[in-house]
């Protein structure tokens, strides 16, 4: 016997099914592989998880710096401007400090500009971690060195790294092969993550402000 126009079989395959409304309407499991049998209540997709021996930087732009007036002039390190946190900067601190310190943090690392350090103090504070200070980076050799040496220093741990704006940036755009200046409009206080395995670089987040906004840790 022939079937009705427009009315085939139902498979596990995704075949249209018959019978069950008119052409158009699809089986709802799919066997991806010949041994494979839907599970009673279907599939998950699968969430992101981290690698075992993958190191989890949060890439922190420092806080929001005091305001430049031109009597008095910001002291020099390295040839670079190094301001204080204006009374803001140390409010965004704080929260930061909240909101990472149930997260996990092996270590905290900042920059020689005391904005970083002045950022990452209440966190310090709440943690006692192991810190260390390195030097600001200078785009794309200097700052693919020390994210790589920091990485492998912290194989399976997340670590805070306290920088600046074009670290965060130049880092960001390394790992995900963007366009230059992709990513330099990292807000004061702003979470990225970056997560490194021995062969990959993966952007996990950018420019997180949901501390600053009033929001409870996370």
């Amino acid at each position: 016997m022939g079937q009705a126009p427009g009315r085939c079989r139902a498979t596990a395959a995704g075949r249209p099914a018959a019978g069950r409304g008119g052409p158009g309407r699809y089986a709802t499991h799919v066997v991806t592989s010949p041994d494979q049998s839907p599970a009673a209540g279907g599939y998950r997709q699968n969430r992101f998880a981290l690698p075992p021996d993958a190191a989890e930087l949060l890439l922190i732009r420092h806080g929001e710096s005091e305001r430049a007036t031109l009597a008095t002039p910001f002291p020099m390190v390295d040839g670079r401007a190094d301001p204080a946190l204006a009374p803001e900067g140390h409010e965004q601190a704080e929260r930061l400090a909240d909101r990472l310190r149930p997260a996990g943090i092996s270590a905290i690392y900042v920059s020689t500009l005391r904005r970083t350090a002045l950022t990452a103090a209440p966190l310090a504070a709440r943690l006692d971690p192991r810190g260390e200070a390195e030097p600001a980076a200078q785009f794309t050799a200097r700052v693919r060195e020390i994210v790589s040496r920091i990485a492998a220093a912290h194989p399976g741990q997340r670590v805070a790294v306290f920088t600046h704006g074009g670290v965060i940036g130049e880092a960001l755009a390394q790992a995900s092969g963007s366009r230059p200046f992709a990513f330099i409009t990292a807000d004061n206080g702003s979470i990225s993550r970056l997560v490194i395995t021995a062969d990959r670089w993966t952007v996990r987040g950018f420019n997180d402000t949901a501390h600053l906004d009033g929001a409870g840790p996370s």
